[in-house]
């Protein structure tokens, strides 16, 4: 199998290894490839022997599919009560009894051959160690299930929209009438999808950076990155260890596989030059001549060594340019399909928004609500806020990632004030204050009720936190289900 150039995954794992074990690199490799070999790709897995740390959606997933393949699992995690019993009875894993992943479990992992890490499971943690130094292949849930694919896969990476696009792209290849499914990241483990797709079929899969940092063999038939910015950095050590988790995507490519990627973004350019899969671009310009485009206000696609035009932008559904811009990487995605244009163009012209992602939410006719939740980070709010021409009165605030607020002050000629709440409402006015207007408040409700205090007719008011929820909410999706609900309340029918 064809590798890019340097990078190795055997090796790279054996190189880590070795330093754990004090071992020769080969020994260390083959230490590897043998607890592989029990988790052979539409084998046999009877013989394996298998520990799968975390049991959220995605470990879940992974015990059914090892049930499902007679393999000999073992279940970990940091919080074994009730209620992680009665997910797992919920989920038909009644059988199922989990060890505390934190309590003197050593001599069970020495039982074992693999460990799958579930992707909310910090890259430190003890059983992960505990597991690398015994010589247990680690693996993500992403490569585990892999191991059962049949279908080609396309693979989506990204700082941001990468649900939009997974969804588009799995509605276009449907519309066309290719068996699909959609999975990952987006919030159904592919373990639980892998194997309801025969060949010929084709898996969607949404990959984020904690996914992709213990893949092995994944390999993608065509793998989008839609942007990498700044995220995470409270899990990571440093920007580059992020961006390499998302390069990760790439390292299993093969010549007449496709690598999607925007046509500005230098450092992709240069990941597709140097890379080993076809590149094809997508871009707000015919420039460079990507695989898709947007000209003159028209969605445009090359086909058949031309262009061909599809819809006027005007026709669609979606609201602002981030979201066109998810729609040329769907069209690059969909390209080696050759679907024709009469089967695209309907879906692109009725295809929604995501719930959270640059909605509107109705009922003020004097201002505009929008509802941005799932803008957890600043590149996320940059990109709404750079398809709006003002005023704007910003919502920004919740947990944080170590992230640096400064580049929203890009958007003062449009943002009359930004109204910071939540754990990082301090930073965030720290960042601006004196290039914007800012006022601080302690929950987003209160941020709310000032925000339609001060909203005049014509602004637009906007959710898009540029952080993460967890410091009031279950999720971002909680967050916009609150300020929606509060605007329907509150402000509908006012005039």
């Amino acid at each position: 199998m064809a590798r890019e150039q340097g990078r190795d995954p055997f090796l790279d794992r054996g190189r880590a290894l070795c330093l754990a074990l004090d071992l020769h690199p080969q020994a260390a490799v083959r230490t590897l490839v043998r607890g592989l070999e029990l988790l052979p790709r539409n084998g046999d897995w009877a013989q394996a022997r298998v520990g799968v740390l975390g049991l959220g959606r995605s470990g879940r997933g992974a015990l059914r599919l090892l049930a499902r393949h007679d393999a000999d699992a073992t279940a970990f995690d940091d919080r074994v009560d009730a209620a992680t019993l009665d997910a797992l009875l919920a989920d038909g894993l009644g059988h199922v009894q989990p060890l505390h992943a934190r309590e003197d479990v050593s001599g069970r992992i020495h039982d074992l051959d693999v460990l799958v890490v579930s992707p909310g499971v910090p890259g430190n943690h003890p059983l992960i160690a505990a597991a690398e130094i015994s010589g247990v292949v680690v693996i993500s849930e992403l490569e585990l299930a892999w191991r059962r694919t049949r279908g080609a896969v396309v693979a989506v990476t990204g700082t941001n929209g990468k649900s939009t696009t997974v969804t588009l792209v799995h509605a276009l290849l449907a519309a066309a009438g290719h068996q699909c499914v959609v999975a990952g990241n987006i919030g159904i483990a592919l373990s639980d999808q892998v194997e309801q797709v025969d060949e010929g079929g084709v898996l969607v899969v949404e990959c984020s950076s904690f996914q992709l940092e213990r893949i092995m063999d994944f390999h993608p038939r065509v793998a989008a990155v839609l942007n990498v910015a700044p995220d995470h950095l409270d899990r990571y050590a440093s920007f580059d260890d992020y961006v390499q988790a998302k390069h990760n995507l790439l390292r299993n490519q093969e010549p007449g596989d496709v690598f999607v990627y925007p046509a500005d973004d230098e450092r992709l350019g240069e990941w597709a030059r140097n890379g080993v899969g076809r590149g094809a671009s997508f871009s707000m310009s015919p420039a460079g001549r990507p695989e898709s485009w947007v000209q003159d206000g028209m969605l445009m696609r090359r086909r058949d060594g031309g262009a061909e035009a599809l819809l006027e932008a005007a026709e669609l559904s979606l609201l602002g340019a981030p979201h066109l811009l998810n729609m040329t990487a769907a069209l690059a995605c969909v390209a080696p399909w050759s679907i024709d244009r009469d089967l695209l163009v309907p879906v692109l012209r009725e295809f929604q928004a995501l719930p959270h992602r640059a909605v509107r939410v109705e009922g003020d006719e004097r201002r505009t609500w929008i509802d941005d939740s799932k803008a957890t980070n600043v590149h996320a709010a940059s990109a709404t806020l750079s398809g709006l021409e003002g005023p704007v009165l910003l919502l920004a605030g919740g947990s944080g990632k170590d992230e640096d607020y400064g580049p929203l002050a890009s958007f003062a000629d449009r943002v009359r004030c930004v109204l910071c709440f939540g754990a990082e409402g301090p930073a965030i006015r720290d960042a601006l204050q004196g290039q914007m207007q800012c006022e601080l408040h302690a929950r987003m409700i209160d941020a709310l009720v000032r925000a339609d205090e001060l909203g005049r007719e014509g602004d637009t008011i906007l959710l898009s936190p540029a952080c993460a929820s967890f410091d009031e909410f279950s999720g971002f999706a909680e967050r916009g289900e609150v300020f929606a609900n509060w605007v329907l309340e509150n402000v509908g029918g006012k005039a």
